[in-house]
């Protein structure tokens, strides 16, 4: 339970810095820099992983 608790204030933590914004296109600029810099890689990676694992079965596991 101490590790979801610090792993969660981990990520949680910089967010506080978000949250002096003096407008709304500072918070629209900070809420896109989020997505490219955060979600866009992970999903990325998701997908290359999942690429890699459909080959490993296809090539590896297929052949027996």
């Amino acid at each position: 339970m101490k590790k979801l608790a610090y792993t969660v204030s981990a990520f949680a933590l910089p967010l506080l810095a978000f949250a002096q914004v003096s407008n709304i296109q500072d918070l629209g600029n900070t809420i896109i820099g989020i997505i490219n810099t955060v979600l866009v890689p992970l999903i990325f990676a998701l997908a290359f992983i999942v690429f890699l694992w459909g080959v490993f079965q296809f090539f590896i596991a297929g052949a027996s």
